[in-house]
């Protein structure tokens, strides 16, 4: 293991949250959630954004240990925590029937199939192809979004997966499947990294740029006045496909 300290040099603002910028590199997890899960994310990020964001409520549709709803808990914001332990299928938009408006909703998936977190074929972990996860991502994100008070935001947590030197591009996929269905950016894409991921500790006989982090990003709905303006502000045509995302049917 190499160890590569991190020092940033943040610019000054009124930000609530000085420290919160594109880069969150700080280190432990906090009083939050249960470090046994596999899987299981740092709350510090949580509690960043919800700090910065100031939402009134959260949900967590895939709350695995509790993190998100510790850290909301320890900030006094209203928290709703489900997932299919409970019964509630983050696919099936009757499931999201009466849950009314949250600010903020966060959302940590399974990274594809990197962890078969259970047997169910709702999951996921349980996808039978890169394609159809992205299906089923597809599905939770519409879902979240109408949930979403007009203030509202999602923040979705993601990796990636490496496999016989494929790369499979996981973020560029959530990022194609979130501005299809309207969402866009509230703030620049967040690289988390990863200081307690068990692969970081390993040893390997070949030689290959190791991942360290993963990937937050912050989605609102899309502001169509504002779509409208700048497509008739600019001379040149804006495109909306990101660099290295595969087209998504």
């Amino acid at each position: 293991m190499t160890i590569v300290d991190v020092s940033l040099a943040i610019p000054e603002s009124t930000s609530p949250v000085p420290t919160l910028c594109s880069v969150h590199a700080e280190e432990g997890r906090g009083e939050f959630g249960s470090a046994k899960f596999r899987g299981n994310c740092s709350g510090l990020l949580i509690r960043d954004l919800l700090q910065y964001f100031r939402p009134r409520n959260l949900l967590d549709p895939m709350q695995g240990s509790g993190t998100a709803g510790d850290v909301a808990k320890s900030l006094g914001i209203a928290y709703q925590g489900v997932d299919l332990t409970t019964g509630f299928d983050a696919t099936n938009p009757r499931s999201f029937d009466g849950l009314g408006g949250f600010d903020m909703v966060w959302l940590h998936p399974p990274y594809f199939d990197l962890i078969k977190y259970n047997d169910d074929h709702r999951c996921l972990s349980r996808s039978s192809s890169l394609e159809a996860f992205c299906e089923q991502l597809r599905a939770v994100l519409q879902n979240c979004v109408t949930v979403l008070t007009e203030r509202g935001h999602l923040a979705i947590l993601i990796g990636d997966i490496t496999r016989r030197g494929r790369y499979f591009g996981l973020p560029f996929h959530t990022w194609a499947v979130a501005t299809a269905i309207g969402l866009e950016l509230a703030c620049p894409e967040i690289v988390r990294l990863s200081h307690g991921a068990s692969s970081n500790y390993k040893r390997y006989d070949f030689s290959f740029i190791p991942r360290v982090h993963d990937i937050c990003f912050v989605f609102r709905k899309r502001n169509e006045l504002a779509q409208f303006q700048v497509h008739h502000s600019v001379e040149t045509p804006v495109c909306d496909k990101q660099p290295g995302a595969e087209p998504l049917p």
